[in-house]
């Protein structure tokens, strides 16, 4: 029989639905029984309403808010025993989904369903493994007792193992999640010609990310005042952010500023390949997605979400790939320099092509088949493709 595999995300945020997008993707083109959802679709409408709708919420009126609550779960002690609690409690519905589906393994892009499924698994036997969608493990990542983890990178695992020794026995460093075209690396003046841009002059990606950036406004102000600079600015769902923008006549000095709404992934894709810089906030997957293109990345700290992405942020400056800019004038400095230093930038987009993983969907593919098997295995059944 085709190997089952149940892929779990939770709709706080992009990331975690595109990284199951993309195993699917790979999964199904190998041969395998898939099934995706949105682990907060079996819990009660109130949890979901809380915990889905309240993240967004509070990353946007109280990012502060959102960066303590972060770090108070990440030591077990109250915030993180509750929480557990509650995401055991409030999936209980998960269990007849799985007894009836009767997976081989279960796949968790979020950490969300993890409390549930390893007491799900004391009586229904399946294999579960975690892809990690945010470069630092936080400790909610290691609830329940992963079969398999899948990490973002070897600095991910060195966090990993300093509070759980035993899983550096079972990972496997692959990526984030991505779509292949940001992998794909075309020639940069080749990438900026099919974009209408001129090759012989630097191009800075800024980017709001899903769920959009603080003083953007500003950012695009200083950015503006850097002579010959081309500006692609995408302003993800923040419509009135789009309007604004768009219509202001002030272009500054700047060679050429092109305002985008939300786009395709694949569009997104071009614009990355098509740029020198990226300037954003660093969600896991748009960090992934940077590294996959080979891009240097400058995080700017009034985007920034507190929590995760000032671990990611950690990363990028840590690895030599990114800087971080703590107003709209160190922005402007920063991009003057790098802009200026075209040595610098080298070493900071070589930097990024070593770190990038774009193949970690297919990686992640291979190695859920074959623990899908020796779960098969276990069960007396065969789950060969």
């Amino acid at each position: 029989m085709k190997p089952k595999i149940l892929i779990i995300h939770a709709s706080t945020g992009n990331g975690h639905i595109s990284a199951a997008i993309a195993v699917e993707a790979e999964l199904k083109r190998l041969g395998a029984d898939v099934k995706v959802i949105d682990g907060l679709d079996y819990a009660p409408p109130a949890f979901k309403t809380w915990y889905g709708g309240g993240y967004e919420a509070t990353v946007r009126s109280a990012p502060e808010a959102w960066g303590w609550l972060y770090r108070i779960s990440d030591v077990n002690g109250f915030a993180f025993r509750v929480q557990s609690f509650a995401d055991n409690l409030f999936l209980k519905r998960l269990e007849d989904l799985i007894d009836i589906y009767q997976p081989h393994l279960v796949l968790c892009t979020h950490s969300l369903p993890q409390p549930k499924l390893n007491v799900l698994r004391e009586t229904i036997p399946f294999k579960f493994a975690v892809v990690v969608t945010d470069l630092y493990p936080h400790l909610m990542w290691q609830r329940g007792k992963p079969d398999w983890f899948f990490l973002p990178q070897p600095w991910s695992l060195t966090e990993l193992a300093k509070r759980m020794p035993e899983a550096t026995d079972k990972y496997t460093i692959t990526g984030i999640p991505v779509h292949a075209a940001f992998g794909e690396r075309p020639d940069l003046r080749e990438a900026k010609q099919k974009l209408e841009l001129d090759p012989d002059y630097p191009v800075a990606l800024l980017t709001a990310g899903g769920i959009g950036a603080g003083d953007f406004e500003g950012a695009v102000e200083v950015l503006t005042k850097i002579k010959d600079l081309q500006i692609l600015i995408v302003c993800g769902r923040n419509d009135r952010m789009y309007e604004k923008i768009s219509a202001s006549t002030d272009k500054g000095i700047a060679k050429e500023v092109r305002v985008l709404r939300r786009l395709p992934v694949t569009d997104m894709a071009k614009l990355m390949h098509g740029s020198d810089i990226i300037i954003g906030k660093p969600g896991g997957l748009t960090v992934s997605e940077a590294l996959a293109a080979g891009k240097a990345f400058i995080v700017h700290e009034p985007f920034l979400i507190p929590g995760q992405e000032e671990d990611n942020a950690r990363f990028l400056v840590e690895q030599g790939i990114g800087r971080f800019t703590k107003t709209n004038e160190e922005l402007e400095t920063v991009v003057r320099e790098l802009v200026e230093q075209p040595a610098t930038l080298k070493i900071m987009t070589e930097n990024a092509q070593r770190c990038g993983k774009p193949h970690a969907a297919v990686e992640i593919a291979m190695k859920v088949l074959e623990l899908a098997a020796e779960s098969g295995v276990a069960r007396g059944q065969t789950a060969a493709v």
